[in-house]
């Protein structure tokens, strides 16, 4: 299964349950079991950990299917990134979410310091 996600946090225990929540309440509104993976090994870096979270095609194909249904528009997984970093935002978490495939989070903090 390949990287959906890269999540940043400082707190990766505290932020690493909220996102398990999160996911298993959208594998019940689906019905569909063991549809994502959290990497076990994560990174280190300027005192954020990172770690990548996968999730089965299958899996976000009946999230679009389901959210859909209910009348609300998603798309692809960046809409499902946003309803996660919202949930999380909403429990007081401070993590940060990216698409695997997209840019760095802290880029523009790299460049400072590079520089």
């Amino acid at each position: 299964m390949n990287p959906t996600f890269v999540v940043a946090s400082k707190d990766v225990d505290k932020d690493t349950i909220f996102l398990r929540k999160i996911l298993e309440e959208l594998q019940k509104e689906t019905n569909y079991q063991q549809g994502y993976t959290i990497s076990d090994k994560g990174t280190l870096a300027a005192g954020w950990w990172f770690y990548e979270v996968s999730l089965k095609p299958e899996f976000v194909e009946k999230i679009i299917q389901t959210r859909t249904t209910i009348g609300k528009k998603i798309k692809n997984e960046r809409d499902i990134l946003e309803i996660i970093q919202a949930d999380l935002t909403q429990n007081a978490s401070g993590a940060r979410i990216r698409l695997y495939k997209d840019k760095p989070l802290f880029i523009q903090w790299w460049k400072w310091i590079l520089k």
